[in-house]
């Protein structure tokens, strides 16, 4: 309902005259497929058009199929394709499409699996109005700083739940054989101090539980104010796919920090040890691998 809203709202701050009016009742037409009149047929491109020429015969048909024809067009490359957008957008007033219009163009996008194209064009929609990208900009960080959180708590979990294991295995396991007056000297000591270190971790595990809880609460206040303009739907987008965060950007980031990605032992593109619902994600601090590997190379020094 909300989504309604807004866009109707940004559909009437278009409407400036009786001209536009009308001209947007024709487009409206045009694309819930009621116009008596018949379709224009789709623009012809040429193997290599020129930019400016697409523009102008997008702005002359006036047609919102038109401009739909052309940015999933396989004639275009994705480089020519991004400078008809910003054209457009220079002359967005010459086309008299309306917002309604380009909204319905990017559900049209999303749908036929053209997502390169449609988030480049809504960064376009992004970047033209200041107001909206001040307020998403602080919400977006928010949200990224609250998934790099989540993260890390995650990954904290699963390295202590190793490190409980692992105590759990020396409790269970016999002990060593040595002699009787060794063993009365030094089992109970060994014993006691796992059994503290256990009792530390169960600790740790229950407030590291409690942590996640309030910080997904955190998290949905966030995205639930962030509201649902062009960032907000690129966001939304980019995550609809378990695989999102294996971009060129993502792995390199990870890279940078040393995380599993710049070694060969492919955490980051698996499941992690946890029944948590983010079971995927580049490393944090937190990182049980990158958190052994800190501690094998200070034990080298």
């Amino acid at each position: 309902m909300g989504n309604k809203i807004s866009r109707k709202t940004d559909e009437n701050n278009c409407r400036t005259s009786d001209m536009d009016q009308k001209a947007e009742a024709k487009m409206g037409n045009t694309i819930s497929q009621q116009s008596d009149q018949p379709k224009r047929p789709p623009l012809q491109l040429a193997s290599e058009p020129a930019t400016e020429k697409v523009i102008e015969a997008i702005i002359e048909a006036n047609d919102s199929n038109v401009l739909l024809n052309v940015l999933k067009s396989e004639n275009l490359t994705f480089s020519e394709k991004t400078g008809v957008m910003w054209g457009l957008h220079y002359c967005f007033d010459r086309t008299k499409l309306t917002w309604r219009d380009m909204f319905w163009i990017e559900d049209q996008l999303e749908e036929g699996g053209h997502l390169n194209v449609v988030q480049y064009l809504r960064f376009i929609h992004y970047n033209v109005s200041s107001l909206e990208t001040y307020w998403e900009t602080e919400s977006m960080e928010k949200a990224i700083e609250g998934d790099i959180k989540t993260r890390w708590l995650i990954q904290r979990e699963i390295c202590v739940n190793q490190h409980k294991q692992s105590l759990q295995q020396q409790l269970d396991s016999p002990p060593p054989y040595h002699s009787t007056r060794q063993s009365s000297q030094a089992e109970p000591s060994s014993k006691s101090e796992v059994t503290q270190q256990l009792d530390s971790c169960n600790q740790e595990l229950k407030n590291l539980n409690k942590l996640y809880w309030e910080h997904q609460n955190t998290l949905h206040q966030i995205l639930s104010k962030w509201g649902n303009g062009a960032a907000r739907q690129a966001y939304d987008l980019l995550r609809k796919t378990d695989d999102w965060y294996l971009n060129k950007w993502h792995v390199q980031d990870c890279k940078g920090r040393k995380g599993c990605c710049s070694r060969p032992y492919g955490c980051c593109e698996r499941n992690r040890e946890t029944e948590r619902h983010e079971k995927r994600g580049h490393c944090t601090s937190a990182c049980p691998c990158c958190v052994k590997l800190k501690i094998y190379q200070e034990i080298l020094k």
